[in-house]
């Protein structure tokens, strides 16, 4: 290297340093009569470069907040049974495939308060008119070795409580079936508000046996998957 480059090294690594002093963190290449020179610039009060990507990224993304949910316009509201039903879905066949089917609700209420506390609903479905559009499964589901609808008609849920979970509601009650009143907790999915009504989503997951609904263990599965819509109009 001839002593005019050394000169230009040097004067120009300066010039450089000058302009990005107050710079955070950066690195430069900077070409000069055919050789590079590699400026890296990490001011004091930045204090050591981290080696640890995780430390550097770990902070980018804003921690979610849980935000408790508003509740829908208080009043009473009465379901809707013509677009509200219960859907379901179970293993059968040793889990080798499910069974889904529907049961419409009959009747029910809800009241919105101004607290979650004052707010409760209730609801009556007439277990006759369970469908997985198979007669015979049906026939079968209907009988004294499932539901047994001749001796218990009607399934009935009751709030006991309703509580924000995070951003978004849990209603605690009691589900009775088969004669058989168990605790479930119906997880709100969704809520919509209009001047006139109110449309809910819920799901839920119950235990066959908790009822006393015990049979062909194995050959039908004994958690019940619930999807719940409810369409309620203010009264």
């Amino acid at each position: 290297m001839t002593a005019y480059q050394d000169w230009a090294s040097s004067s120009l690594s300066h010039r450089v340093s000058d302009i990005i002093h107050t710079i955070d963190r950066c690195h430069l290449t900077v070409q000069v009569i055919g050789y590079n020179l590699n400026i890296q610039m990490s001011p004091a009060s930045a204090g050591p470069r981290s080696t640890n990507r995780k430390d550097e990224i770990m902070n980018t993304n804003p921690t979610a907040m849980s935000v408790p949910p508003v509740l829908p316009p208080e009043g009473a509201y009465r379901i809707d049974p013509a677009t509200s039903k219960v859907a379901f879905r179970v293993a059968a066949i040793f889990g080798l495939s499910k069974a889904k089917g529907t049961l419409p609700i009959d009747s029910g209420d809800m009241t919105i308060g101004v607290t979650e506390s004052a707010s409760s609903a209730t609801a009556t479905l007439s277990v006759g008119r369970f469908s997985t559009t198979n007669a015979k499964r049906d026939t079968h589901v209907l009988s004294k070795d499932f539901l047994d609808a001749a001796t218990f008609p009607t399934m009935e849920f009751r709030s006991v409580g309703v509580v924000a979970n995070g951003n978004a509601w849990t209603v605690r009650g009691s589900l009775t079936v088969h004669g058989t009143t168990a605790p479930v907790d119906l997880a709100i999915t969704a809520v919509s508000a209009t001047p006139t009504g109110l449309t809910v989503n819920a799901t839920t997951r119950v235990d066959r046996a908790s009822f006393g609904v015990t049979k062909m263990k194995g050959m039908v599965g004994s958690t019940v998957d619930v999807d719940i819509t409810v369409n309620a109009t203010r009264v």
